[in-house]
């Protein structure tokens, strides 16, 4: 993934919008959805696709008019973790550090172990 210029709080709401979709959205679903005018939108999308956070799912027809349908690239966990640049270790560290809640070393056990079930699953042919 490309880092050509540090993201916006703009491209950050149009990127949540797409997090939160079941589906692929067209400019004109962002902007709605949103609450942001249409012409913020399709530049905030061009800068999103340069960048390589999403992506283009489909072409349709809308009337007489081809609209694109956009999909985000990166999940919202990977793109925290690579943007911000936080290691999964400090990150863990820290927190356990900082909290005091007894049930949080047993979620983050069964996390753990679901996922280790998953990476089995997905070993065997």
């Amino acid at each position: 993934m490309k880092k050509t210029k540090k993201i916006n709080n703009r491209d950050l709401d149009v990127l949540e919008v797409l997090w939160n979709a079941e589906e692929a959205l067209s400019a004109n679903d962002i902007a709605e959805v949103s609450k942001i005018s249409k012409n913020t939108v399709l530049p905030v999308l061009k800068n999103l696709l340069s960048q390589e956070y999403i992506q283009v799912d489909d072409v349709v027809l809308t009337g007489k008019t081809l609209t694109r349908k956009y999909l985000p690239a990166i999940d919202k966990e990977e793109f925290i973790l690579n943007h911000y640049n936080i290691n999964v270790d400090n990150l863990l560290t820290h927190f356990l550090a900082k909290d005091d809640d007894p049930e949080v070393i047993p979620k983050i056990e069964a996390l753990i172990r679901k996922k280790k079930q998953q990476l089995k699953k997905e070993d065997k042919p």
